[in-house]
């Protein structure tokens, strides 16, 4: 419950059933992270978080696996 009732919250449910709680972005349903995350916001040039970060589940976890290895196939990491 959010401390002041005009703030909504992040819409999304995680993979254990658990409501985000986040505030969501203005005029969204999502907060930042989940509303980049689900809808595709395009990434800044120099972000401060890289996209393999946003691990939240199994699928994501593997997608990030599948990241790194390609990097590491392409040496650049």
């Amino acid at each position: 419950m959010p401390l002041n009732p005009s703030v909504q919250i992040c819409t999304h449910i995680k993979i254990n059933g658990v409501r985000c709680g986040s505030p969501a972005l203005r005029g969204k349903e999502f907060c930042y992270f989940h509303q980049r995350m689900i809808r595709g916001v395009s990434t800044p040039q120099n972000p401060r978080i890289h996209p393999l970060a946003l691990i939240e589940n199994e699928e994501r976890t593997r997608q990030a696996i599948r990241g790194i290895k390609d990097m590491f196939r392409k040496g650049i990491i």
